[in-house]
């Protein structure tokens, strides 16, 4: 099956409850995560299903992006997604660049790289 969606509604509708359950029980958290369309309103369709980031992996991202950042954000996706398929999402990624980084995003704020943190001197 393609990541390449034309209406279909989620994760659930493609690869059935127990497959999900599969996944949570191997991984723990998973998220999907959706792009419907551009902001020009051209159709995207792009589904992934993640894990959230192993402290392992998410320390390899860390380290590689001081060299090369896209590539560190490609490859801690690629650690992560559990569907579609590492070719799928590698020709998704060759197709249109941007999405290492809509996706890796997300990704990283699974791993709590995003919060605001309240500063207060003392």
């Amino acid at each position: 099956m393609d990541a390449n969606l034309k209406n279909q509604l989620s994760a659930l509708d493609i690869l059935g409850q127990d497959t999900i359950n599969e996944f949570k029980r191997k991984h723990g958290q998973i998220s999907e995560l959706i792009i419907e369309a551009d902001e020009l309103g051209n159709d995207i369709g792009m589904l992934v299903v993640v894990h959230k980031p192993t402290r392992s992996a998410f320390a390899r991202f860390l380290r590689d992006s001081q060299t090369n950042a896209f590539n560190a954000m490609q490859a801690m996706m690629l650690d992560c997604t559990l569907y579609p398929s590492t070719e799928v999402l590698r020709q998704a990624f060759t197709d249109e660049p941007g999405l290492v980084v809509t996706f890796g995003n997300k990704l990283a704020a699974l791993a709590k790289a995003n919060l605001e943190c309240l500063q207060k001197h003392l």
